[in-house]
C-alpha cells in the first residue's frame, strides 16, 4: 500500500524519487508516463494549484497531475476515512496542523528528510519555516 505524500514538499523539489516512496522503501521508478493523484480543495478559487503544476509538469515530463477536488468544509473528514481505510492517493494537501500531526503519528505519510538528506536539498531557503513542520525530526511537508 503506498502511502500518501505531502504535495507542498514534492512539487517544490521535483523529485520523482520522493513521489514513489512507501515509508519503508523506495519503488523503482517506472519506465513509462505516471499519473499521481493530487488530493485539494476547492481547486477552482485556488488560484496557484494549476500553475504550479503546470510548472512542475513542463519539468517532468513524463509525470502528470489529476486533482483530486474536495469542498474545503468536507475536505479534513473525507481524507481522514480515505487515508484510514487505505487510499492510495500519491499526493496530499495540508489543510490544518491537527490534520497533519494525525497524518504523521497514524503513519499515513512520509518522512521526507532522507530525501532531502540525499538530494541535498537546501531549507535554508525558508528561512527557519520548515522547523514549525518538523515532528521528531521528521518532515512531512515544505512551505508553498
Amino acid at each position: 500500500m503506498r502511502r500518501a505524500i505531502v504535495v507542498l514538499l514534492v512539487l517544490a523539489m521535483a523529485a520523482p524519487a520522493v513521489l514513489f516512496a512507501s515509508g519503508a522503501e523506495e519503488a523503482a521508478a517506472p519506465a513509462g508516463p505516471v499519473t499521481l493523484k493530487f488530493a485539494v480543495w476547492d481547486q477552482a478559487t485556488t488560484v496557484y494549484l494549476q500553475p504550479m503544476v503546470d510548472a512542475f509538469m513542463a519539468k517532468n515530463s513524463k509525470i502528470r497531475i489529476q486533482f483530486v477536488d474536495t469542498a474545503a468544509n468536507d475536505y479534513p473528514d473525507r481524507w481522514a476515512v480515505l487515508l484510514a481505510g487505505g487510499d492510495t492517493t500519491d499526493l496530499i494537501s495540508i489543510k490544518d496542523m491537527p490534520g497533519y500531526a494525525g497524518m504523521a503519528t497514524r503513519n499515513q505519510i512520509v518522512d521526507l528528510m532522507p530525501y532531502i538528506t540525499r538530494d541535498k536539498y537546501n531549507l535554508g531557503q525558508y528561512s527557519g519555516l520548515t522547523n514549525e513542520f518538523t515532528v521528531d525530526k521528521k518532515l512531512y511537508r515544505e512551505p508553498l
